[in-house]
């Protein structure tokens, strides 16, 4: 009789010092036989004493994890978090494609012992420890392991680190979603044509994003959806000759120079002299590297009635700016879905000069 081991091996890919956090990475990718993951985008399911739901700590991990998503033209919380108690109880709850167990106290007999091994020393050390499992029960899946010593190291963990913890959620909830894209069938031809003549590269495309428009150097790519459409515009400018990086980043001439002046040519409105601009832009962030941009905020249809959030990221080369804009239209509908998987796709992209 034939017999299939799946093989998880955990990797400790960092240890916090000063938080006593560690990561628990299963490098094993492949599908296999598990099942399809079930849940929605941006949903968690949170496995935790209803004492622990109902208390403080549970009122700061919903400040942390469900406050409401800026550059969203409704409010929608960045995650909506399920409560459960007990995830036997029900079959299908533990294919959940996204799950935040809570433990406090002694590290209990039913943990993985994997879990178990790596929490150990943070515990004893009085820190918190987080770790995640990739795909333990379906494919595609996270799990994620949050365990401290008391309540009190736990709560004030989740208000000093709140920011980073959810940074550390929509990182994952992208990486969920990519690995459901992947195994959807790519459009080599529409990659290598971005590739070429925008100069950046991308792993994958699934083959439902159709090209809408071509210039030179710009490229529109759009997804129908039952009430409206996904898009991404990618585009390539050179900078002005003795323009510094520093100049660049101003704000104002980013949205002069490389939004609403490239935007207003490539996407026409609907009606005649209709065009794409910006309504409002948050206050832009800047990679570690100093070199990728992001920014987000509302877009409307000048002389026309449509309108969205967007998301822009840029990368810098030498004396070449890479831009990627992802856009929604969808009226009347939630839309952090959609530009979740967008933002997953941007998160992709990389300039084939940086790559280099």
């Amino acid at each position: 009789m034939l017999q299939i081991f799946l093989r998880i091996w955990p990797k400790v890919s960092r240890w916090m010092g000063m938080l006593g956090m560690s990561f628990l990475l299963d490098a094993c990718q492949d599908r296999g036989l598990k099942p399809e993951s079930l849940g929605g985008v941006a949903e968690v399911l949170v496995v935790s004493e209803a004492e622990i739901w109902q208390g403080e700590i549970g009122r700061q991990l919903r400040k942390t994890l469900s406050s409401e998503q800026y550059g969203l033209p409704q409010p929608e919380p960045w995650f909506k978090l399920i409560p459960v108690q007990d995830l036997g109880s029900n079959k299908f709850q533990s294919r959940h494609r996204f799950m935040l167990h809570i433990r406090i106290g002694d590290l209990q007999e039913d943990l993985p012992k994997n879990v178990v091994i790596a929490a150990k020393k943070a515990l004893e050390q009085g820190k918190v420890y987080w770790g995640t499992l990739a795909h333990p029960r379906a494919f595609p899946q996270r799990e994620v392991w949050f365990i401290a010593p008391d309540s009190s190291v736990f709560g004030n963990f989740l208000r000093e680190q709140g920011p980073w913890i959810r940074q550390q959620f929509q990182r994952m909830d992208k990486e969920l979603i990519l690995e459901r894209l992947n195994r959807l069938t790519s459009s080599d031809t529409v990659l290598t044509l971005i590739r070429d003549s925008i100069g950046i590269q991308m792993p994958h495309l699934p083959g439902d994003y159709r090209i809408k428009r071509i210039l030179p150097s710009r490229i529109w790519l759009s997804k129908e959806i039952p009430q409206g459409s996904m898009n991404l515009f990618l585009w390539k400018n050179k900078l002005p000759e003795g323009e510094s990086l520093a100049s660049a980043k101003d704000v104002a001439k980013f949205i002069q120079m490389a939004r609403d002046s490239v935007l207003a040519i490539g996407i026409p409105g609907p009606s005649p002299g209709s065009q794409y601009r910006t309504e409002f832009l948050l206050p832009p962030r800047w990679g570690q590297d100093g070199q990728t941009h992001e920014g987000r905020g509302m877009w409307k249809m000048e002389g026309d009635f449509m309108g969205g959030p967007f998301v822009h990221r840029a990368w810098f080369g030498k004396g070449v700016a890479y831009h990627a804009e992802a856009f929604v239209y969808a009226p009347n509908e939630p839309k952090r879905a959609w530009l979740r998987e967008l933002e997953a796709l941007l998160a992709s992209m990389a300039s084939v000069e940086n790559l280099k």
